[in-house]
């Protein structure tokens, strides 16, 4: 499985990754060259599109203009990316910290977009070489951050992202996606928990 966590303002406006895999954050799958999933695992921009675009940087290491960072071993790795990139979590219960001192207090978004191959259904079962089952599926949780704690939590996945990696479109949820809902591990009744503390 794939993970991102980052946090855009009310307004939609991107403001930074809290948590992006090493598969992505660090080996480059998103943003390789290569369109062969067969070969050193393809170019995965179906991975995490939402969290890609989202993002904003275009890279264009492999001529190619993608929105996914390259390998950390090219002249190009981002320092944002280097900095909040990691392992993918266990299946269990993970916690993330963000420190948000110089953040101007105000609502912000936090999004969670998971997203596993092969998982394919009646739905969502493509060709190669790329397009390897049911899309990214993203998670939200809204919080205010001011002068009081406060905590929000989801269970329900908030919507999906493109199929093949085309765009950053959040699809809102439908019947097309059945087991990608269940990524992320149900415990006491979330999915996704964000809390702040002044």
């Amino acid at each position: 499985m794939v993970l991102a966590i980052w946090v855009e303002d009310e307004n939609g406006n991107f403001v930074s990754t809290i948590f992006i895999g090493n598969f992505i954050g660090r080996h480059g799958h998103g943003n390789n060259g290569n369109p062969d999933f067969e070969v050193d695992g393809g170019d995965r921009r179906s991975a995490l599109p939402v969290w890609a675009y989202s993002r904003g940087v275009i890279d264009n290491t492999h001529g190619c203009g993608s929105y996914y960072p390259p390998a950390e071993d090219t002249p190009n790795y981002p320092e944002d990316v280097d900095a909040v990139s990691s392992a993918t979590p266990s299946a269990t219960e993970t916690t993330k910290v963000w420190d948000v001192e110089k953040l101007p207090n105000g609502t912000y978004n936090v999004f969670l977009e998971a997203n596993v191959s092969f998982d394919t259904n009646a739905y969502h079962d493509y060709d190669a070489p790329y397009f390897l089952g049911q899309p990214s599926v993203v998670w939200k949780v809204s919080i205010d951050i001011g002068a009081n704690p406060v905590t929000a939590q989801t269970l329900d996945y908030a919507g999906y992202g493109s199929y093949n990696g085309t765009n950053g479109d959040l699809n809102p949820p439908d019947k097309t996606i059945t087991t990608a809902a269940e990524l992320l591990v149900e415990t006491n009744g979330y999915r996704l928990f964000a809390s702040y503390t002044p």
